[in-house]
């Protein structure tokens, strides 16, 4: 969302998960001042479709193979690899599997998945 909505650097960096603005720092060449105007296409990969991570190839090394067998299927991409396809209308009981495995699992509503 914070790719689509903020106005500049350091509003963007202020939006991202713990750690995520130090990896991306990493591989900028220099740091943008926080007040310059922000342009998404200037965030390393985000032009090219690799920025942010595709979290269905994310869930590939998280989400036990059992959950992924019982609710959904793994598929391969031809560009980006494998990845996981889980039902959103299950996520609930996808939920309850992953807690009773040992997992933390904390259902966000507010995500922007498109």
């Amino acid at each position: 969302m914070a790719l689509r909505t903020a106005r500049t650097w350091g509003e963007f960096a202020r939006s991202l998960p713990e750690g995520e603005w130090g990896e991306l720092l990493e591989r900028l060449e220099e740091a943008p001042d926080a007040a310059a105007p922000f342009d998404a296409d200037e965030v390393p990969g985000h032009a090219d479709g690799d920025y942010p991570t595709w979290l269905a190839a994310s869930m590939v090394d998280i989400i036990p193979t059992d959950v992924v067998t019982k609710y959904g299927s793994r598929l391969d991409s031809v560009l980006n690899g494998e990845a996981v396809e889980l039902p959103w209308a299950q996520a609930e009981e996808i939920a309850a599997d992953l807690r009773r495995l040992g997992h933390r699992v904390e259902l966000r509503t507010d995500l922007d998945l498109s």
